[in-house]
């Protein structure tokens, strides 16, 4: 195991894990209810060419905080709070999801220290909330919270074994156990107070290094909407992955290997 460490952030405390050593950083950030673990297989294969860190986000994995402030920005902050504090420069910056999103605000409060953003169907809200939206978050905490209470690892692995087969038995027991720890982790406060609601459109142009958007054709982020947002970033291409889910990582692990390893030259 790599060693981890915690970081002190005005009341919130942030853990990551680091490979160190003298090469370019790589930070890896997950997605809603994940852990940094869960990049596990994806940092293996650039370890030995670069400083790996795996971040905890706010009310995720080992990091706790006494504050309600969940909002992408926030988190997007503690980031560039950790990438200042370690002196981090030239940065590969790669985000999921909700990762995705954060790691794009990241890009705009620091950009002189970000080499590459490359970004796993992030999940930019790109239309206005309603109230139709509202019930659905509600529906959704519910949904979560009732399946994933008191469930055992092995329970929590079956589970995600039903829901994709296709995925590695690594990352599916990264995955039961980033859930462990999410439901030990104050669920339902992080899921309430979670907020994503920004104008993307006008953060886009702001986002000035390479950035690839590895896109699925079974996502969050069609490939229609990601057409209509990539002549709004400086230097932004997209890399289409078929009979890929939301993870694409996980449901196809050497074609999202193959093209962030492309897009890195």
């Amino acid at each position: 195991m790599w060693d981890d460490y915690f970081i002190e952030i005005e009341g919130t405390t942030i853990h990551y894990y680091r490979t160190g050593g003298k090469k370019p950083p790589m930070i890896f950030l997950h997605g809603i209810t994940d852990y940094g673990l869960g990049w596990m297989r994806v940092a293996q294969e650039f370890e030995l060419k670069f400083d790996i860190l795996l971040l905890d986000a706010r009310g995720h994995g080992q990091s706790q905080t006494n504050q309600l402030d969940y909002s992408i920005s926030t988190m997007a902050s503690d980031v560039s709070f950790i990438i200042k504090s370690l002196r981090l420069d030239k940065i590969i910056l790669i985000g999921h999801s909700m990762g995705g999103q954060i790691a794009s605000i990241v890009a705009t409060i620091c950009p002189e220290r970000i080499k590459n953003l490359i970004l796993e169907d992030p999940a930019y809200v790109l239309e206005p909330k309603n109230k139709l939206d509202d019930e659905k978050k509600t529906k959704f905490i519910i949904d979560y919270l009732t399946k994933r209470s008191n469930k055992s690892l092995t329970e929590l692995q079956d589970y995600c074994k039903k829901m994709f087969p296709s995925w590695n038995d690594t990352d599916i027991e990264y995955w039961a156990k980033s859930q462990l720890e999410f439901m030990n982790n104050n669920p339902k406060t992080t899921l309430e107070n979670m907020k994503a609601e920004l104008d993307w459109k006008k953060i886009f142009p702001k986002i000035i290094c390479p950035t690839l958007l590895v896109i699925p054709s079974h996502g969050i982020l069609s490939l229609k909407d990601a057409e209509s947002i990539v002549p709004l970033f400086k230097q932004a291409k997209i890399e289409y992955i078929i009979n890929a889910d939301h993870n694409v990582r996980r449901s196809q692990y050497n074609l999202f290997i193959e093209a962030v390893k492309k897009f890195l030259g």
